[in-house]
């Protein structure tokens, strides 16, 4: 029996290197998160703005495949689309009122 040895094996390079992708959208997803909270003591529509872009940065972390970066990616989730509802309802309620 001959073997073939034309194919190369797969390598893992592709794994590796969408390790630190992950990590740069995380982090990025908590950058955004923490500056959410501090823009709703200024503007809150920046504030609802920088949640909205929180919230899609947490939920692209989450399917990364560590696990510390999928708990910081759902609490940073959380965080901001608490946030974002709360400001979001809180503007509607006071357009409702004028």
């Amino acid at each position: 029996m001959e073997e073939n040895l034309t194919q190369t094996p797969p390598t893992e390079a592709p794994e590796q290197a969408e390790r630190p992708a992950r990590l740069v959208v995380v982090l990025t997803a908590l950058a955004a998160t923490i500056a959410a909270w501090v823009c709703t003591a200024f503007n809150a529509r920046i504030a609802v703005v920088v949640s909205l872009v929180a919230v899609i940065l947490s939920i692209i972390g989450l399917r990364s495949g560590r696990r510390g970066l999928r708990i910081l990616s759902t609490t940073t989730l959380i965080a901001s689309a608490t946030l974002l509802l709360v400001v979001a309802a809180f503007i509607v309620a006071v357009m409702l009122t004028i």
